[in-house]
């Protein structure tokens, strides 16, 4: 198991990977997530690509970057990651095949895990799987 850390610090970053981290994560994911997690106290993040540019010339580190949900703008997102510098690309919410299909036809390599549903809060979630796209 790896251990990716949230930030878009470069300070903090290079001092967690120098604390033995093993990648750092950019987290683009916002839209309809105030509303999906409006009883959970989570953390959202509005990071940018401005933010991944900026890790990637400070850090030689695997960056995962979160995008939103599949929707118009996947494509263009996917794109982004790729250019600023993303090592994987973690797709929330997947819920159908074509998603991931749609990954692949940018990408090299989906991987596409699902929620622990035998976990109370897996069966709360609506979340269906995640995928991530090696670039």
């Amino acid at each position: 198991m790896d251990l990716f850390l949230f930030t878009t610090d470069v300070q903090y970053a290079r001092e967690a990977l120098r604390a033995g981290i093993d990648g750092l994560v950019v987290d683009w994911e916002h839209v309809g997530k105030e509303e999906r997690q409006s009883s959970a106290d989570t953390e959202i993040n509005h990071d940018t690509p401005d933010d991944l540019r900026r890790l990637r010339r400070a850090v030689d580190a695997p960056i995962l970057v979160r995008i939103n949900a599949a929707c118009d703008e996947t494509a263009a997102e996917v794109e982004e990651a790729i250019a600023g510098g993303a090592t994987e690309i973690l797709l929330p919410m997947v819920r159908r095949v074509h998603e991931v299909e749609e990954l692949l036809r940018i990408g090299r390599q989906a991987f596409v895990s699902f929620p622990n549903f035998a976990h109370w809060r897996g069966r709360a979630s609506r979340n269906c799987a995640l995928a991530r796209l090696t670039s």
